[in-house]
């Protein structure tokens, strides 16, 4: 996953280390406001169970496109929210890519191989495109490592995988 980390910073060093973002459609419009008001809430001790700043009031924890309970969400707390913002979106690219490799690695594919279809996966149109969509973005991610474990599940059939399986669907 190092390697993959590494390739994903440099093509994207401007967005991590520059203070560039991704500013195009709904992440700036809708994804970026949410997040941050959630960030801000959380950082002041403050469960965001409702956001008063979209229009009227709307529930905040149990939209699922605020992602407050998906674990990952942890680093908007490293620092910076931009910077953070920012990293997040270049790790789930970097998580799809190396969960492909490991897909392709299960399925009988070289190493080479299965790293160039990792990248391929990674930077396809669809998981760039799906940067705009960030709940997207992140499902897209954990796809290939679903795949995988189903694949070992139906293989062992031990209920280790399939739990495993269950928790990566999860």
């Amino acid at each position: 996953p190092f390697l993959y980390l590494v390739f994903f910073v440099c093509l994207f060093s401007d967005v991590v280390f520059g203070g560039a973002s991704f500013v195009e459609r709904d992440i700036h419009r809708y994804y970026f406001p949410v997040w941050q008001y959630a960030h801000h809430a959380l950082r002041s001790g403050i469960l965001p169970l409702w956001n008063p700043l979209n229009h009227f009031g709307a529930p905040f924890l149990a939209n699922v496109q605020a992602c407050v309970t998906y674990p990952l969400t942890a680093f908007f707390f490293l620092g910076d929210f931009v910077w953070a913002f920012n990293f997040y979106i270049v790790f789930h690219l970097a998580l799809a890519a190396f969960f492909a490799f490991l897909w392709m690695k299960d399925c009988g594919v070289g190493r080479l191989a299965a790293f160039l279809g990792g990248l391929a996966y990674g930077m396809s149109g669809f998981m760039l495109s799906a940067i705009n969509l960030t709940i997207t973005l992140c499902s897209a991610a954990y796809f290939p490592l679903v795949l995988l474990l189903f694949r070992r599940s139906l293989r062992d059939g031990r209920f280790l995988w399939k739990a495993l399986a269950a928790a990566a669907l999860l």
